[in-house]
């Protein structure tokens, strides 16, 4: 390290020289903990039976198309999970008796005292759901600017609306923060649309929030709190995602923030859009 200066795989080499000048920091584990995935490797012998398995390590660049014993099981199992419902994880059917949970049963509570002869039981039960949340779903990089006056475009929306993120991205160059309410398998199609998307891929500033199916009602106002309190500027455009910004209109928001003193909460501004 003193001699070249620099490495290539930063922490990870710096993690191998300490090792190999300390080695007795590392724990021995099984091979079983990291089974590695590759054209030339023999990782069945780490494994007798799949309960064996703890971690697959596709560690090929060509990831999902290496030649190995096992591939097509392997394979089909991850494309599988991709495809679960995620809700199916969040708690046990069944399970060992234990001590009552405190919030469980309140919430049981007051799922009982609900009327289900009103009208509206569908939408007083829908309240106590509590969705699934992963923020940041894609990298996210950004800093507001130092003179307090940088806005973030605001809008929630779902798999049929995707075709709009791009044209967004082009109408407006500053902080974008989204809630998009998708299933699990929805949220790794978007991923792969993402990826696919050189607009989508050239912007670190978007923050793509995923709040994941559950229930049957489109919890809009959810979405939008998720949206609004991921903001990292001191002003939000809230907008509808059918609605393309005018070009400009971010330079023209931070010009007219920056003859406001402050943030002012409840201030409104009214801003010509195009709609689609």
């Amino acid at each position: 390290l003193m001699g070249m200066l620099s490495t290539s795989l930063a922490d990870q080499d710096i993690f191998n020289a300490v090792i190999k000048q300390n080695p007795f920091l590392v724990y021995q584990l099984p091979c079983f903990w990291n089974v590695q995935l590759s054209d030339h490797t023999r990782s069945e012998q780490c494994y007798r039976d799949v309960s064996d398995l703890k971690v697959i390590h596709w560690n090929s660049p060509k990831k999902l198309r290496v030649k190995n014993k096992h591939v097509e099981f392997f394979r089909n199992l991850y494309l599988t999970f991709l495809e679960y419902d995620g809700n199916l994880l969040r708690r046990e059917l069944f399970g060992c008796p234990s001590e009552a949970d405190v919030n469980s049963e309140n919430l049981q509570k007051q799922l009982s005292e609900l009327d289900e002869d009103d009208l509206c039981y569908e939408f007083r039960r829908e309240r106590f759901t509590v969705h699934r949340t992963h923020l940041y779903f894609l990298h996210y990089e950004y800093e507001p600017a130092a003179d307090s006056t940088d806005v973030t475009l605001v809008a929630q929306l779902s798999m049929d609306r995707l075709q709009m993120l791009e044209a967004i991205c082009k109408h407006w160059e500053g902080p974008i923060s989204l809630a998009l309410y998708l299933s699990d398998a929805e949220a790794q199609q978007f991923l792969r649309y993402a990826q696919g998307s050189e607009v989508l891929m050239s912007r670190h500033n978007v923050g793509y929030h995923i709040v994941y199916k559950e229930g049957q009602f489109y919890p809009v106002n959810l979405l939008r709190n998720v949206a609004m309190k991921h903001i990292s500027t001191p002003y939000m455009f809230l907008s509808d995602i059918d609605f393309l910004p005018m070009y400009g209109l971010y330079e023209y928001l931070s010009l007219d923030f920056s003859q406001t003193l402050s943030p002012i909460i409840g201030c409104k501004t009214t801003v010509p859009n195009t709609c689609l």
